[in-house]
């Protein structure tokens, strides 16, 4: 498989440089000499201060990235378990990133509906799950990017509106 395998990773996540841009792409010369020529000619190159950052965040202490792992998965384990306790919501546990995508069955609204009415009656902001296509229907998104306790207020908030979505 290593023949046929390509790993594409960067920054944003285990080393919250979001927005930055930086990342990288690992895998059988054939395939990143393909991926270098269409490179050259769709951008020109990463900020010179995200090159510095991403050489000391690699080089540096990988502690803080082991914290951050452990409180997104606290995070997630939290907000999933207690979307599913909510009536009308199921919230399956998520791998890999920090947004859950709960799905809101009790309902005859639209994602953005659905998003609308959280936004509007319990001040939580969601993405309506059709954003990311027709199966993201009656879903909505939602960053875990945030405290434990905003979390919590958030959940509380939903819980009490669930009736009206």
């Amino acid at each position: 498989m290593a023949e046929r395998t390509i790993t594409i990773n960067g920054m944003s996540k285990a080393y919250a440089m979001t927005g930055w841009r930086m990342g990288w792409l690992a895998g059988p010369t054939p395939a990143l000499k393909l991926a270098s020529n269409f490179n050259t000619q769709t951008v020109t190159s990463a900020a010179t201060f995200t090159m510095h950052a991403t050489v000391a965040a690699l080089n540096g202490d990988q502690a803080p990235v082991e914290m951050m792992r452990c409180a997104y998965q606290e995070r997630r384990d939290f907000i999933v378990k207690a979307l599913n306790e909510i009536e009308g919501i199921e919230c399956h546990l998520i791998e890999g990133t920090f947004y859950v995508f709960p799905y809101f069955s009790n309902t005859d609204k639209t994602s953005n509906e659905i998003a609308d009415t959280i936004l509007q009656k319990a001040q939580v902001v969601g993405v309506p799950g059709t954003a990311f296509g027709e199966s993201g229907a009656k879903h909505i998104r939602f960053s875990i990017a945030t405290s434990m306790t905003k979390l919590e207020q958030a959940v509380e908030r939903i819980a009490k509106i669930a009736s009206e979505i």
